[in-house]
């Protein structure tokens, strides 16, 4: 999926490159196999919805987070 990718910057540690695997109209998906935890992060949209999921990459240990459009 060419060089797109997602780095993800924590507190108190290294930065983790996720390169993107799947992308469309409304979902991308970024994985890194390497990392512990999270190895894949999925972002899509429903309506004016933003919704992101981390998980392993077989999809256990998922953790899902909702974001709303902020009025402005």
């Amino acid at each position: 999926m060419g060089n797109l990718c997602f780095v993800a910057i924590a507190a108190d540690q290294q930065p983790v490159r996720f390169g993107a695997v799947r992308a469309g109209q409304t979902e991308i998906i970024f994985e890194n196999p390497d990392h512990d935890y999270p190895q894949r992060i999925r972002y899509w949209r429903e309506g004016d919805i933003l919704k992101a999921e981390i998980s392993l990459l077989d999809g256990s240990k998922a953790v899902q987070f909702l974001f709303n459009r902020m009025g402005g």
